[in-house]
């Protein structure tokens, strides 16, 4: 029988909604934050939500800076 080898971008992200037992309220927020921090970081994706990190642009640039056809490769990583 052959195994097969995963990385951390083959795993599924689970839906938040089973990680986190209480949605967030007035009086909740230090218990829901440590309940999708560990989550986001697991994922890579706390860089989006803290603003550390941006969405790279969908659609490539020409030379003079006009939009093109071409999509950019790194969109879709």
């Amino acid at each position: 029988m052959a195994f097969t080898s995963y990385t951390a971008d083959d795993l599924p992200i689970p839906s938040l909604s089973n990680v986190v037992t209480r949605k967030l309220d007035r009086n909740n927020y230090l218990f829901w934050v440590a309940q999708i921090i560990h989550p986001l970081k697991s994922h890579i994706l706390i860089y989006f939500i803290n603003g550390s990190s941006t969405c790279p642009v969908g659609i490539l640039l020409d030379d003079k800076g006009k939009l093109t056809n071409n999509i950019n490769p790194s969109y879709n990583d």
